[in-house]
């Protein structure tokens, strides 16, 4: 854990290790320097799932729903009641 401060504020970084799935533009950890402290620092990119892609997977969820009915409708078979026809 390393604390940066400037300003009267205070900036907490924690390293917390991760694993590399390959070795694409972007995904590899880049040497740097803090700008308010100095300190040589090692970046670390972390993705998460935000609020909009639960969003937009609600809404897929629901138009998937409905058009899986209105859809189906039109493909269910017409079966008789018991006892119809004898």
């Amino acid at each position: 854990m390393m604390i940066c401060a400037a300003g009267g504020q205070s900036t907490i970084v924690v390293n917390v290790p991760t694993v590399q799935l390959g070795n694409t533009a972007g995904q590899v950890p880049v040497h740097t320097m803090c700008p308010n402290c100095h300190n040589s620092v090692v970046t670390n990119l972390t993705y998460e799932i935000g609020g909009l892609t639960w969003l937009i997977f609600a809404i897929l969820c629901f138009v998937g729903s409905v058009l899986c009915r209105l859809i189906g409708q039109k493909y269910m078979d017409a079966v008789a009641p018991r006892g119809f026809g004898g």
